[in-house]
């Protein structure tokens, strides 16, 4: 009888350890709920900045003139050009700094004023330049005014006419015999000049005094002289209009 009470104690005993074991073991505790997370404070927006200003617009230049080259060489005598004769205008506009310095060119016909719009063709070169070519005689104007203020111009008279040949002339060393060899293809290059610069007709013929000594071959206003055979001759230069020449002596030497 003590026998069965002992091991009663002593079961209930070790039931009372094993429970305190698991009441102290933490995998066996329940699991404590998270605390939820703060909800995140949002974001203060931005304060718009301020709008920039616009910048102040440029100040506009106005022109105060316009002026032109070539001239007339005065008031009462007009430009002169000849028949095929082209020439260059420029225009200048002042101030430098003018906002707008663009300008237009045109031919014009002043009251009052024999003149014919076929005297001449125009060219705008889009640079503040024009180039004039004369086309038959007869006068007219060319105007060129400013873009930003038709106001602001000048004019230039202008009278096409023929001119007439003067003279013609050698530009290169015209002393003595011309030499070439005909060995290494010696040649030499004759140039003329048709006097005046501006004449009307510049167109130019050629002869040789003895044919076959030399050959030519001719330009504009030079002439390249090459030597064919040994000999002497003469090479002549002469102008369309009014018949005038100039000659020169050829020796052509083999060696």
């Amino acid at each position: 009888m003590n026998l069965k009470k002992k091991i009663s104690v002593k079961g209930i005993l070790v039931m009372l350890v094993t429970a305190m074991l698991f009441a102290c073991d933490p995998q066996t505790k329940p699991e404590t709920p998270e605390t939820p997370e703060t909800p995140e404070t949002p974001e203060t927006p931005e304060t718009p900045g301020t709008p920039e200003t616009p910048g102040t617009p440029a100040e506009t230049v106005p022109v105060e003139d316009v002026d032109v080259k070539p001239k007339q060489p005065d008031v009462l005598t007009p430009l002169l050009l000849s028949i095929g004769e082209s020439k260059i205008f420029t225009a200048t506009v002042t101030p430098e700094n003018a906002t707008n310095k663009k300008v237009v060119w045109s031919f014009v016909i002043p009251e009052g004023e024999p003149a014919d719009s076929d005297v001449c063709e125009l060219k705008d070169n889009g640079d503040g330049t024009c180039t004039v070519t004369g086309k038959k005689e007869g006068f007219i104007s060319l105007k060129v005014a400013s873009a930003a203020d038709s106001t602001k111009c000048i004019i230039v008279r202008i009278e096409v006419k023929v001119v007439p040949v003067t003279g013609i002339k050698w530009t290169n060393d015209a002393s003595g015999p011309l030499k070439l060899r005909i060995i290494g293809g010696g040649s030499y290059i004759a140039n003329v000049m048709v006097l005046p610069e501006n004449a009307t007709n510049k167109k130019l013929t050629y002869s040789v005094g003895t044919e076959g000594i030399i050959e030519v071959t001719p330009g504009e206003s030079s002439f390249v002289l090459k030597g064919k055979s040994q000999g002497l001759t003469t090479f002549t230069v002469t102008t369309e209009d009014g018949g005038f020449s100039v000659t020169r002596d050829v020796n052509v030497v083999i060696k």
